[in-house]
């Protein structure tokens, strides 16, 4: 009852008696929904596998939430190891904790700029890098199928074999690594003081299956304009009655215009 109350209050809780609890259906259960009404709880006196077991506490109650552990020494590393996310600190107890980590840094202060603005960056640069990467090869390789639909799947190829070579080694692979190496929505300061910044990342907006697959959907959408919309322009420039080409600077010009026009929708 008194939980239910808009107090603010924290837990602390001791190595022997969390002993008690853990392994006890009905105690964990209890012990989470306590923690979940804390503003704060501290646990004293735990040994290094207690901490793994606190994180994996939260992990067995509540599988949707990610879990995030901290720590600067060698009993910390099962915690580390343990959690979604582990950010090992390098101090004076060792290194074991930052090599243990998924993330490591030298200080703590260091803690605020990796999880508000490099880890909401690196999210939303991540999120594009992968859509982008399927998007830009389903523009390149699904014109090839409409293309084979309308002769007969021959064997003879769109793209103009040296294009189709640098496509991915030049063309778009180099802007896609500058955007999610160096691009920055907004400056350090904001991601600070405006908290609506990370409701994308909370609500998957940036990448979700939904996000995937509108993205795979355009693709394919993208690549049946390009096929079917120059070999229709082309079609009567330098492809005869009988279906051979009679002009071989057309053919070279329409494979030219449908790699550009490929490049134009990346």
């Amino acid at each position: 009852e008194y939980m239910r109350k808009p107090t603010r209050f924290a837990l602390i809780v001791t190595g022997p008696a969390f002993y008690k609890i853990y392994n006890n259906q009905q105690l964990e259960y209890k012990f989470f929904k306590l923690m979940q009404n804390c503003e704060v709880m501290l646990a004293c006196r735990v040994s290094p596998l207690q901490k793994q077991e606190f994180v994996s506490l939260v992990r067995k109650y509540s599988p949707n939430e990610a879990t995030l552990a901290i720590g600067d020494g060698a009993n910390d590393v099962n915690m580390i190891t343990g959690a979604h996310v582990g950010v090992g600190i390098k101090g004076v107890e060792g290194q074991q904790a930052s090599r243990s980590s998924d993330y490591s840094i030298g200080e703590f202060k260091y803690l605020k700029p990796l999880l508000l603005f490099y880890g909401r960056e690196c999210y939303r640069r991540n999120s594009d890098l992968i859509c982008y990467n399927f998007y830009k090869n389903i523009i390149m390789l699904v014109p090839n199928l409409w293309f084979g639909i309308l002769n007969g799947f021959s064997g003879q190829f769109l793209f103009d074999p040296l294009l189709f070579q640098f496509y991915n080694m030049f063309y778009t692979s180099v802007p896609i690594l500058v955007y999610s190496s160096l691009d920055q929505e907004y400056p350090y300061e904001e991601y600070l003081e405006n908290k609506q910044l990370y409701k994308d990342g909370q609500n998957e907006q940036l990448f979700s299956p939904t996000v995937f697959w509108k993205w795979m959907a355009k693709g394919f959408f993208h690549s049946m304009i390009i096929a079917y919309f120059i070999v229709f322009i082309f079609e009567s420039s330098f492809i005869n009655t009988g279906g051979s080409t009679e002009n071989l600077f057309f053919n070279w010009l329409s494979r030219l215009l449908n790699f550009d026009l490929s490049l134009i929708h990346i």
